[in-house]
């Protein structure tokens, strides 16, 4: 069985991909009470793989994100109004791919803290991610890497 295989079933994970889907899961859960539309799971594997690195305590970043969800909902609705996968930023000018993505929401509550910030950098370097899928989804939050 290879790995997108057992990402689609669950079986004989190692714990690493267990965290990873459960993260998927969790954002994927709130991304839809934001958007309704198809995402690039494949895409939503490698940028979760590197957004689970910067993650201190995995068994309670679902609640945190959930907090984040609800605490900035005005803010996020705004942003996938602007730049979703509905939107000419993205439909017109391929731009702002992560903002029609799920993880869009660990990214941007990676980016409201200083600390995730300078963690989420890093682990950004290391991988082989496009600087600018990042940089984009900083400028739709206001912060500077």
């Amino acid at each position: 069985m290879n790995l997108a295989e057992k990402l689609t079933t669950g079986e004989e994970m190692p714990t690493g991909l267990q965290t990873e889907r459960q993260l998927l899961d969790t954002a994927g859960q709130i991304y839809r009470t934001f958007v309704d539309h198809p995402y690039d799971k494949d895409l939503s594997r490698d940028v979760v793989a590197v957004l689970s690195q910067t993650i201190d305590d995995h068994a309670l970043y679902g609640e945190q994100l959930t907090a984040f969800a609800e605490r900035f909902r005005e803010r996020l609705e705004w942003n996938y109004a602007d730049y979703g996968p509905a939107t000419a930023h993205y439909l017109k000018h391929g731009r702002y791919v992560l903002a029609s993505q799920p993880e869009s929401l660990i990214v941007w509550e990676r980016l409201s803290q200083v600390r995730s910030r300078f963690k989420l950098r890093i682990a950004w370097n290391h991988s082989e991610l496009p600087d600018t899928m990042l940089s984009d989804m900083a400028q739709v939050w206001g912060v500077a890497l």
